[in-house]
């Protein structure tokens, strides 16, 4: 089966929700801290920019990608993307409030504030949330077989292991140009040959099926 996966940051939409009360728990932070108790939601100027940061929050994620590759990344790239994606909501919202002429009557202590620990907190959500991703990858979830050749069979165990994104248990392997059923290959046993292997799909639990086969050997 060949399927294309989702694409963009829609699929990363566990990561724009986290993100979008990240950057509110933030701003309340910051107001309460500029302020001290009280309703920032009850001031239609502070309301207003709360929508309006969200707004950037979801243009920046959109146009600039910022969560593209986000589970590859590690820690000090991570950091990067995060400064750069809180600079840009935190210019979008000094454009607005100089489009609404606001910018005297707004905290400039909020503002800063609110950038400040919104870069904290959405690092350390985006990095917790990667770990029990990564450990969620490991231990599998739909079933994978896998087709391939013996010169290449290693190779592609260990890049579908390394790069596991769509949570996927190897259920075994189907060496199509040598007959090695009952054989193992990086720990991975091998179910059928390619004779064999349709009927190892019907009576098995089975999601999806990965191709990739030598070169050399014909599709």
């Amino acid at each position: 089966m060949y399927r294309k996966g989702s694409q963009g940051w829609i699929k990363h939409y566990d990561f724009v929700l986290f993100d979008l009360f990240a950057l509110q728990f933030a701003y309340l932070i910051a107001y309460f801290i500029r302020n001290g108790a009280g309703n920032p939601y009850g001031i239609p100027l502070y309301r207003n920019m709360a929508v309006a940061i969200e707004l950037a929050d979801i243009a920046v994620l959109f146009f600039f990608e910022t969560l593209k590759n986000v589970l590859k990344r590690g820690y000090y790239r991570e950091l990067a993307v995060t400064v750069k994606h809180v600079v840009l909501v935190e210019l979008i919202a000094v454009l607005y409030l100089f489009t609404i002429q606001a910018g005297q009557q707004f905290s400039r202590s909020v503002l800063y504030l609110t950038g400040v620990f919104y870069g904290i907190i959405t690092y350390l959500v985006r990095m917790l949330w990667k770990t029990f991703l990564q450990k969620k990858m490991l231990a599998g979830g739909r079933s994978l077989l896998i087709v391939t050749t013996k010169d290449i069979a290693s190779t592609v165990i260990r890049n579908i292991k390394e790069h596991n994104f769509e949570m996927f248990s190897i259920a075994g392997l189907v060496i199509i140009d040598e007959d090695m059923t009952g054989e193992n290959i990086c720990g991975i046993p091998v179910v059928a040959r390619e004779k064999t292997a349709a009927n190892y799909v019907c009576r098995e639990w089975i999601d999806e099926v990965f191709v990739n086969v030598s070169p050399e050997y014909p599709y």
